[in-house]
């Protein structure tokens, strides 16, 4: 998808070679509905996908949306133990660039926690450069045990350690979250295109798997609500965890791979290159 590969599925298209799209997010785009007619097959990453037309039903694919290797060795990864004694670990993030409104409320949400529920906090977080000094300082004053970063190195590792994850509901994220299994706060990025991070955490919320807060909703007091209910009913988290799990594709690269060999690499090239399909497989 995305307008990088219309030139190249335009081609495709006048000389006739086989073609497969595929679709992160769970809205259809508008390059890939361009082209669904013309390809030989359609892969999703999400078990359903907005905007596909009916009549290209028969020619898509669940795969799954591919994870870098780290995550997919974590693959289920045992949920740390938590009871009402324990620790909770809560890893934040908001992409790349991390997320102001996420480093704007978590702070003041836990500002309204009881001084016994702070102590069992411990945060993780990845915050943009110019919030991190403020957003340290705020966790200072509360005497949380707090790590901020502007980039975080091992997400694998922090994710499998987390009890609770809040961040956006980009593709990418929710297949790591999913290939791990790790309960999720989703705060959508609103200006997505079609919305399409909305309708991911709703897919999610519905599996049993996360909690959606749109970002006009999310404030300190409904999240500190939310923190409450977590470290009171830690099964809450536990069953969240399994059901998030069981929506993942973690052989999603394999999936996808398999398609493209299946549907693309036609007599004609493996006759004329024939260690493609091999050297493709490994």
């Amino acid at each position: 998808g995305s307008y990088a590969s219309t030139p190249v599925l335009a081609a495709a298209k006048i000389l006739k070679i086989p073609s497969v799209i595929h679709e992160q997010n769970a809205v259809f785009g508008k390059a890939n509905r361009l082209f669904a007619p013309a390809v030989t097959a359609i892969a999703t990453g999400f078990e359903k996908t907005l905007g596909i037309h009916a009549k290209y039903k028969n020619k898509s694919v669940v795969t799954g949306n591919p994870v870098r290797p780290e995550i997919k060795t974590q693959q289920a990864a045992a949920y740390p133990g938590l009871d009402q004694n324990t620790p909770l670990k809560i890893l934040i993030f908001g992409g790349s660039k991390g997320a102001s409104i996420l480093s704007n409320i978590l702070p003041k949400a836990i500002a309204l926690l009881s001084e016994e529920e702070q102590k069992r906090l411990i945060i993780t977080q990845q915050a943009r450069s110019e919030d991190i000094d403020a957003l340290r300082k705020s966790y200072d004053s509360l005497g949380i045990q707090a790590d901020v970063y502007d980039f975080i190195d091992d997400i694998a590792e922090q994710i499998v350690n987390a009890h609770l994850v809040i961040a956006r509901s980009g593709a990418s994220t929710i297949a790591e979250l999913t290939t791990i299994g790790r309960p999720a706060i989703f705060v959508p990025y609103p200006y997505a295109t079609e919305d399409h991070q909305l309708h991911q955490a709703k897919m999610i919320e519905e599996a049993g798997g996360a909690w959606l807060i749109p970002e006009k909703s999310f404030t300190a007091k409904l999240l500190a609500h939310k923190l409450q209910s977590f470290l009171q009913l830690p099964n809450t988290l536990i069953e969240a965890a399994d059901h998030m799990a069981q929506q993942g594709h973690p052989d999603a690269t394999q999936n996808l791979a398999a398609l493209v060999l299946e549907k693309c690499y036609t007599d004609d090239v493996t006759k004329s290159v024939p260690q493609v399909k091999k050297n493709a497989i490994k």
